[in-house]
């Protein structure tokens, strides 16, 4: 029997659960799907809020989550409160897991086994997908080590046809001649679409010959009115474009070539008197010359292509020096330039989409989004990372301080350039006389001209900077909740802590029970036990519960979560038996008591030098 094209791996039929903490002695361990903790939706507790402003609730603000990317995918998608602002709603997901290189990076331990990678990367694939929108699009950022297996993954999981392209980024500005072999230089985005139709957003143009603004500050550049024509040319310019015109000094200037060559004006003589504006004089060599404005489209676009240069992009030297400048020489091992991602939110997105990042690191996909009024959630699981690099960065951005990377825009003073010459020319020109001369390739020139000329080169070809961001927004902090459960010799039970704490007692109290410890009930009336789980009540908790419960008696199950769905399975599996939420006056309560227990910055420890993080 003949099967589709497939990629195989060792356990690829199981699952992975993920250490809550860096304690365990493992990260990621084989368990069979039906595990309750692979189904298990952990709840998303509220840290702290950054900015003013902010919605009411919490699910319509931007998300900074503090916990494993599959479980905060997991929550977004199933925890009813996030679903319905979620499910469907994501425009671009950009990725950027660990790249499986075997090598110790300070941040994070990057050396997992090709079966352990591929498992965790398409599980996360498949929390992603039903986020996407109907025309949003996946960024896988890979390198070569395991990029073509990735590939293969997204083809399973999306289709092979919705692969959209494989972008190359010019990662390093220079060679490293210490490479063994080939010094690599790029890695590879792969880019898949949710749907038929993805959106594709054109870029603005940057192929222009614009040098020169006018009083309106539109830019334009000067194409010569005089062209070859006549006898022996290879076109033959009409007679009507032999004529006289009169230079700013009042002389007559025909238009036969400085080479003595036939010419011929471009433009008719009521051209001339329509679109005299137009015309600009230049004084040559050869005398006064006509020119005339040709101007920059307003909306000039170019489809996106498959090669970004440093140039256009930035590189990993930029990226280095845009975190060490925004938190004072703090170091990040892999982050990438704001232009990156600037370009990959706005070939995907327009302004309110959102942008989803489950591997956020030092933040940047959520610090771009936010400048260009874009909404997003972005996913980080190791707590030192949040509080050193990801926390500051975004709260920088939402009070203004962060005034690198795309919060700036530099525009070329093009009236100082010399005429024809476009902007980054003089510079490129001395980096090439720089190059040149660090080769000793100038034998008779005086070293010092050279310098000087070099200066000169740079001095021209300015920029002037424009702050185009200057804060606003905000986003809410939030955990990923511990697992209910745990594992005693083999088998899976509701974990103590979820059934038998502090508001086990109170819940039973409100409820009118008698708290009786008998886990993993904590209460009884009549004929029913109480059950208070922290945490969200699904199918796989009623099993645990119904299995517990004692012949001829009947459940009550609180929950500071419920699935929809829960009650009618509960109906149909023991009549009589009921679930509840937790009530609210109880939660608020709760939480805040939780707070002391949570990792990172809250009410009580945030000062008022913390650009307004404050405990929600």
């Amino acid at each position: 029997m003949r099967g589709r094209l497939e990629l195989t791996w060792t356990n690829d039929h199981q699952a992975l659960l993920t250490a809550d903490d860096d304690e365990h002695e493992w990260v990621y361990k084989w368990v069979e799907p039906s595990d309750h903790r692979v189904s298990e939706v952990r709840l998303l507790h509220t840290l702290a809020t950054v900015g003013d402003g902010l919605p009411a609730d919490r699910n319509e603000t931007n998300l900074l989550i503090r916990g494993d990317a599959l479980h905060g995918l997991q929550a977004l998608n199933e925890l009813p409160e996030f679903a319905a602002t979620h499910v469907g709603q994501v425009q671009v997901a950009y990725i950027d897991p660990p790249f499986n290189t075997g090598q110790a990076f300070s941040n994070y331990d990057d050396a997992l086994e090709h079966s352990v990678w591929l498992t965790m990367f398409r599980d996360r694939v498949r929390q992603i997908h039903p986020l996407l929108s109907p025309t949003g699009t996946v960024w896988v950022h890979l390198d070569d080590v395991e990029v073509h297996r990735a590939r293969a993954v997204l083809d399973g999981e999306f289709g092979p046809s919705r692969h959209v392209a494989t972008v190359i980024w010019e990662k390093t500005d220079s060679p490293r001649m210490d490479a063994d072999g080939f010094s690599v230089r790029h890695d590879s985005i792969l880019v898949y679409a949710n749907g038929d139709d993805p959106l594709v957003n054109q870029l603005p143009s940057t192929r222009s010959n614009a040098n020169r603004t006018d009083d309106n500050g539109r830019r334009y550049y000067l194409n010569p009115l005089r062209a070859r024509g006549g006898q022996g040319s290879t076109r033959a310019a009409r007679p009507n474009l032999y004529f006289p015109m009169i230079d700013p000094e009042g002389h007559e200037v025909h238009p036969r070539l400085p080479d003595g060559g036939d010419g011929a004006w471009r433009w008719s003589p009521d051209k001339v008197e329509a679109d005299a504006h137009l015309i600009e004089w230049v004084d040559g060599r050869n005398g006064w010359n006509p020119y005339y404005r040709i101007y920059e489209s307003d909306d000039a676009t170019r489809p996106p292509e498959t090669i970004w240069t440093f140039e256009e992009v930035g590189s990993t030297r930029t990226s280095a020096a845009e975190i060490k400048a925004l938190l004072g020489g703090l170091a990040f091992s892999t982050p990438k330039p704001e232009r990156l991602m600037q370009r990959i939110i706005q070939i995907a997105s327009e302004p309110g989409d959102l942008v989803l990042d489950c591997f956020a690191g030092s933040g940047t996909t959520a610090a771009v989004a936010h400048k260009l009024n874009r909404r997003w959630v972005t996913i980080e699981r190791t707590a030192d990372i949040i509080e050193r690099y990801t926390l500051p960065r975004l709260t920088k951005v939402v009070s203004g301080e962060d005034q690198g990377g795309v919060s700036v825009v530099e525009r070329p003073v093009v009236d100082e350039l010399p005429d024809g010459i476009d902007p980054g020319e003089c510079r490129s020109a001395a980096t090439t006389l720089h190059r040149m001369l660090a080769a000793e390739a100038f034998d008779d020139v005086d070293a010092d001209a050279i310098r000087r000329a070099m200066n000169e080169l740079r001095a021209i070809d300015r920029v002037e900077r424009e702050v185009v961001w200057e804060g606003g927004g905000g986003f809410t902090v939030v955990e990923v909740g511990p697992s209910m459960f745990e594992e005693v010799s083999g088998r899976v039970y509701l974990a103590e802590w979820a059934v038998n704490g502090a508001l086990a007692e109170a819940t039973a109290a409100q409820l009118g029970y008698e708290y009786e410890l008998d886990p993993p009930f904590c209460g009884r009336k009549g004929k029913f036990r109480l059950a208070v789980i922290d945490g969200l009540v699904n199918e796989a908790v009623v099993d645990l519960l119904l299995d517990a419960l004692p012949a001829d008696s009947k459940l009550c199950v609180a929950g500071t979560a419920l699935d929809p769905a829960v009650r009618p399975v509960l109906r149909q599996r023991s009549p009589g038996s009921t679930a509840r939420k937790v009530p609210d006056s109880l939660l608020d309560d709760y939480r805040q008591s939780r707070r002391s227990v949570l990792r990172l910055p809250t009410a009580e420890t945030v000062s008022d030098d913390d650009q307004g993080v404050a405990a929600s």
